[in-house]
């Protein structure tokens, strides 16, 4: 029984840092939700490539959990990131319809850190059996599903360039992303 809340307490020491951002210059959706083009700061990698700009986003997650007497809490924190020294634009392209079709690249990534969150507010830790495993599993399924829908995205709008699937997709996003709306950054 010793080991056992010896081991419980190591646990709960690895918890500190937990709701940071570990991407330092990175830009986080809930403080920054808007894109401006200074956000792209990169250069492109591929100078014999047609496309106009590109917005570099990553979804990250943390948890962990915290023990306290009796009380178990499962602590989470999902992460929509923007990397402006790896985001770039021609600078003949710096235009409304390119940056709002960067944007909703950013947007897409936020609907998928909601999805995720909406999902760790219902996940049964307690009776879970194999947690990191589980997370670990539903993680990579967000992050699958996210990449998936932003390549559906730019080949729908083919990068933008139709307006008509641009306007689909805005409406689209903007209605997922008032579903989920109690789970903002």
């Amino acid at each position: 029984m010793k080991l056992l809340i010896v081991f419980i307490s190591v646990i709960c020491f690895y918890v500190v840092g937990i709701g940071q951002s570990t991407k330092q210059g990175w830009n986080e959706y809930g403080a920054h939700p808007v894109l401006k083009w200074k956000d792209f700061k990169g250069v492109n990698p591929n100078k014999s490539s047609y496309t106009a700009a590109e917005v570099n986003t990553s979804l990250e997650f943390q948890w962990a959990y915290e023990i306290e007497g009796t009380n178990i809490e499962f602590l989470y924190k999902v992460f929509a990131m923007q990397n402006p020294k790896a985001s770039w634009v021609e600078i003949t392209q710096k235009t409304n319809r390119v940056l709002a079709h960067e944007q909703l690249h950013f947007d897409i990534t936020e609907l998928h850190a909601r999805m995720f969150r909406k999902w760790l507010s219902e996940f049964e830790y307690l009776t879970t059996r194999n947690l990191r495993r589980r997370l670990n599993t539903k993680y990579t399924n967000v992050k699958i599903a996210w990449k998936e829908m932003q390549q559906a995205y730019d080949r729908d709008t083919n990068h933008g360039i139709s307006a008509v699937e641009q306007a689909k997709w805005e409406k689209k996003i903007n209605d997922l992303m008032s579903k989920y709306i109690e789970f903002k950054s």
